[in-house]
């Protein structure tokens, strides 16, 4: 993993622990950062974030755009598995 890929994976990190993570285990869901490669964040939901009806939705209205404006920036992009990309 390059320097800038370890940065950017700990920076969202961050990110994901003070805003988006509390709202997910507020419904027993969590999210995890699969991998960080070339600035390219690939995500993963959790727990009943995985299997909610309503993923959909709340990834395209919460998680990705924290993210991309968060990250904006700095070039980074996002991928949660199982969400379509042209969310």
């Amino acid at each position: 993993m390059q320097r800038a890929d370890l940065e950017l994976g700990l920076e969202v990190q961050r990110a994901l622990n003070s805003r988006i993570r509390p709202l997910l285990n507020v419904d027993a869901g969590d999210i995890e950062i699969v991998e960080v490669r070339d600035g390219h964040v690939r995500l993963e939901l959790l727990a009943s974030c995985s299997r909610c009806q309503l993923k959909l939705g709340c990834q395209a209205e919460m998680v990705l755009p924290v993210l991309r404006e968060r990250f904006a920036d700095q070039g980074a992009t996002f991928a949660i598995k199982g969400v379509p990309d042209h969310l």
